[in-house]
């Protein structure tokens, strides 16, 4: 069957003949070693002419020879018998998808096996659909066929009509016998097609309707498709959809397109350029070709490049990430039914969302639309792979796409425009925590400090369903605080605003690490606001996160910053529990005198019992440190008789047994310890309250390691381990993992200790908490 080359072959030919290397056309031709690269390849199949027209001056081509390089540039649909595009020699990673691929392929079903590989522009589906199909050589001996269906070729997408004269001619039948209607020439196909076993492969469909009467009619033959759209109506699909590549799968394909010695030499450099490239293979290969002949330039230098301009670098000859999705968005565009317009309207909004995950009420909130059409428009962007949907009504961004969706942003709305949307959202979230602070106790600080109409948007919801809602967008919400920190004034206000607000939400969830995050973005502006009740309890909030993240000299200097604004406020209660925060901070830092000072400092005034009981509690923690062990005790009675007395919830009575148990194991009263972890224990699981019950467990663990009950330590902290999982408790998990491998470590087994501690530090790491310090020394 007789074709004609594709742009790929022709260029190839032509410069093997100028004996010229890649590296040498592309220098003579003023293009990158990439792209020269995807073009002989066939992953760049419509050239620009002035691309050309540089091929043909360098190559120093004939004007015969030049007409028939631009001609195969403008054949924008090759059909072929026994021809693919070329398999690309560096193709990496995807062993699993290219199994599943194969094994689908071979079914031995009587059926057309029907397989299609979905996903975002540069994601690697062709080179994955061209490796499976010469791969299956031997199973289809009557040849393959291959289109491509140019649905992000620049240009209209084929018709079936002329895709299927192209088939058939390429299938050897003559002109004179190709019908000019779809169902006749659909009909020619498939009877031409009928007893042999040949594979089609569709390349960059644009949808059901095109690709439909592309395929078989009878087994034996198959049709493999890619698209960046989910083609789920045709019937018996099996579809495969690529996600980014692994760190491992990223390095391998670095090594494969710069070297391995050089990615060994730099693999921290390399694994840097794979995070700012989103792990996805274009930009990697777009990224590669940009040092291609540039040795003396490092990965290093690269990865300095891409920080100052990743669309910049990542764009390589009018291509790439940016080319991709602009070609995506012209095709919504272009598409007449409406909510394909409203798609291509709300995608730079989406990416501004400030996260790769964000749930529906916060995209409507932004988009300032009905839900149901916020839905619709974003499960069309799902549909042509510029959003994905890891679940029901959250949605998730590359980030490479979210960049370009920023740029289109700032280009279409402009800068007001785009402050107006991170306002939205912003109130989106304030409404949301200042929901959640309404269904808890009043804090006395507030006064009349927060304005009710905060809350507003939020009025519908209970405290279960907006503390879910905050708690799945958490994410989004640091990104989006980050952001406002350095934005306009109104935004600046406003994080300080949500950051004030979460301290129920906070504590109810022990969400540190994004706790944290969205305080200490609060807390680098608040100074400029004249807003002293904000400014007190952000930076009281942010002291209790370091406590809680054992960062006590971090916690200590915020608490003491809350002290000042509390003095200045003149609310009591509230500068007492900063005061007392403070010596809590102070005496988990050792510094024993200064906390001492404060606590019997508060204690000369009066109080009511649960303050009183605390005051004891802290004086007790103190006395522990000091050795007066029957001070320590005589206070910790005084606590919890007068915690009794104030009738205070168990749940606030538990954490008085876990503080008073933690101190005593310090202590080394590892008995009394373990009745006070029980009598917490006890109250918590009463409360059916998992997240605490976890808590415990781990402090109960860890004092039986301290004490030498091995077995009864090994019982409870394999019980803690999975609840701290399933409550995304990092910290505490990270904390049952040191336990576990104090026990193992203490049974002689070090190696083992060492793999668990190694899962410790690598916890704390990711979440840059100070107790990595402290997991560092256990493995020197």
């Amino acid at each position: 069957m007789a074709f004609a080359p594709g742009f790929g072959v022709v260029l190839r030919g032509f410069r093997r003949e100028a004996a010229l290397t890649q590296e040498a056309l592309a220098e003579r031709a003023g293009l990158s070693v990439e792209a020269v690269r995807l073009l002989e390849a066939g992953r760049r199949r419509n050239p620009r002419p002035s691309t050309v027209r540089q091929l043909v001056e360098a190559l120093g081509l004939s004007e015969q020879d030049g007409a028939r390089l631009l001609e195969a540039a403008r054949r924008r649909v090759a059909a072929t018998g026994h021809e693919l595009p070329p398999d690309i020699d560096d193709f990496s990673g995807r062993a699993t998808e290219l199994q599943a691929l194969l094994d689908s392929l071979t079914s031995t079903a009587p059926a057309v096996a029907l397989v299609s590989v979905a996903g975002m522009g540069g994601i690697g589906k062709t080179a994955l659909a061209v490796r499976g199909a010469r791969l299956l050589k031997g199973t289809f001996p009557d040849g393959f066929l291959y289109l491509n269906l140019g649905a992000h070729g620049g240009g209209e997408p084929a018709q079936p009509l002329e895709l299927l004269q192209r088939l058939l001619r390429a299938l050897g039948v003559d002109e004179g016998q190709i019908p000019d209607e779809v169902e006749m020439a659909a009909a020619r196909y498939r009877s031409v097609l009928a007893g042999r076993r040949v594979l089609v492969l569709l390349d960059d469909a644009a949808g059901t309707s095109q690709v439909s009467p592309l395929i078989p009619g009878k087994g034996g033959s198959a049709a493999l498709i890619t698209s960046r759209k989910q083609l789920t109506e045709l019937p018996g699909l099996r579809q495969l959809r690529l996600d980014v590549l692994s760190d491992a799968e990223a390095l391998e394909l670095l090594a494969a397109l710069l070297g391995e010695g050089r990615v060994e030499e730099e693999q921290e450099a390399a694994l840097a350029v794979a995070r700012l490239c989103g792990h996805l293979p274009l930009a990697l290969r777009i990224a590669a070709g940009y040092l291609s002949g540039q040795h003396e330039k490092s990965i290093g230098h690269l990865v300095t490049e891409l920080e100052y301009s990743r669309t910049r670098v990542l764009s390589a000859d009018g291509n790439g990430v940016r080319a991709s999705v602009d070609l995506s968005l012209r095709a919504l565009a272009d598409d007449p039914r409406p909510i394909a317009r409203t798609a291509a309207e709300v995608f730079p909004i989406a990416a501004l969302l400030g996260a790769d995950d964000f749930g529906l009420p916060a995209a409507a909130a932004a988009m300032d639309r009905p839900t149901r059409e916020v839905e619709d428009a974003l499960e069309h962007l799902v549909d042509i792979s510029l959003l994905e949907t890891p679940q029901l009504h959250r949605y998730r961004m590359h980030d490479l796409v979210a960049e370009v969706g920023r740029e289109l942003a700032q280009a279409t709305l402009g800068t007001a425009g785009t402050e107006v949307v991170r306002l939205r959202i912003l109130d989106h979230y304030l409404a949301l925590v200042w929901r959640i602070d309404e269904h808890a106790a009043p804090r006395e600080a507030l006064g009349q400090w927060p304005d009710p109409q905060w809350s507003s948007a939020a009025k519908d919801l209970d405290l279960e369903a907006a503390i879910e809602l905050l708690d799945a967008d958490r994410h989004s919400l640091v990104a989006i605080a980050r952001a406002a920190a350095g934005g306009s004034e109104a935004e600046r206000r406003a994080v300080i605003r949500i950051a004030a607000g979460m301290n129920n939400y906070g504590l109810s969830r022990k969400r540190w690490s994004e706790w944290r995050a969205v305080l200490q973005a609060a807390v680098t502006v608040v100074g400029e606001l004249d807003e002293p009740v904000a400014a007190g309890m952000v930076h009281f909030d942010l002291g209790i996160v370091h406590k809680e993240l054992d960062d006590f000299e971090a916690g200590a200097a915020q608490l003491a910053q809350a002290v000042g604004y509390a003095r200045e406020i003149a609310v009591a209660a509230f500068q007492a529990a900063a005061e007392l925060h403070l010596s809590h901070a102070l005496e988990r830092a050792n510094r024993l005198a200064e906390a001492r000072a404060i606590v019997e400092r508060v204690q000369q005034q009066q109080w009511d019992e649960q303050i009183a009981s605390w005051i004891a509690l802290i004086l007790g923690m103190v006395a522990g440190k000091e050795k007066d062990l029957s001070g320590q005790r005589a206070a910790f009675d005084r606590s919890i008789e007068l915690y009794r007395v104030a009738g205070a919830p168990a749940r606030a009575l538990a954490m008085r047994y876990r503080t008073i148990g933690e101190s005593l194991a310090e202590a080394g009263e590892y008995e009394e310890a373990e009745a006070a972890f029980h009598q917490a224990l006890s109250l918590y699981r009463a409360e059916n309250d998992a997240m605490d019950i976890a808590a415990i467990l781990e402090c109960l663990g860890t004092a039986y390691v301290a004490a030498g009950r091995f077995d009864k330590a090994e019982a409870v902290l394999l019980e803690a381990l999975p609840l701290v999982r399933e409550q995304q408790q990092w910290d505490c998990e990270a904390r049952v993992q040191v336990a576990i491998g104090r026990r193992l470590a203490a049974l002689g087994q070090f190696g083992e200790a060492e793999d668990v501690w190694r899962e410790a530090l690598r916890i704390y790491q990711d979440h840059g908490a100070a107790a990595a310090d402290g997991v560092r020394e256990l493995l020197a």
